[in-house]
């Protein structure tokens, strides 16, 4: 009898929870729903970035073509500095347009 409030006092917190929602399943795991401005706002990000990827997607064909005809051109034992700033600029947009493509 001592402990007969214990059913009680678990069936009113059970009841005074706030009813849970499923998830939504239409999005992958990590990405959530926006409404109103802040959906605008992300939409025009996404733009942002999509207009940015494609910008420096074309420089990077652009610097790779670049440095393989450099290479080919210098010969087989000769290391050109141009030739490792190419490289360097090449890492440096592959990494920009990665970030862009992984935000989370």
């Amino acid at each position: 009898m001592k402990h007969a409030w214990l059913p009680l006092l678990l069936a009113i917190a059970a009841l005074a929870q706030e009813p849970g929602f499923p998830p939504d399943l239409s999005l992958p795991p990590g990405r959530v729903r926006y409404g109103g401005a802040k959906r605008r706002q992300s939409d025009a990000l996404s733009k942002e970035d999509f207009k940015n990827n494609v910008r420096d997607a074309a420089e990077l064909v652009k610097l790779s073509q670049s440095l393989e005809a450099s290479i080919a051109r210098d010969g087989s034992y000769i290391v050109n500095a141009n030739d490792i700033r190419t490289a360097e600029q090449i890492e440096k947009l592959a990494r920009k347009i990665r970030g862009r493509l992984k935000p989370f």
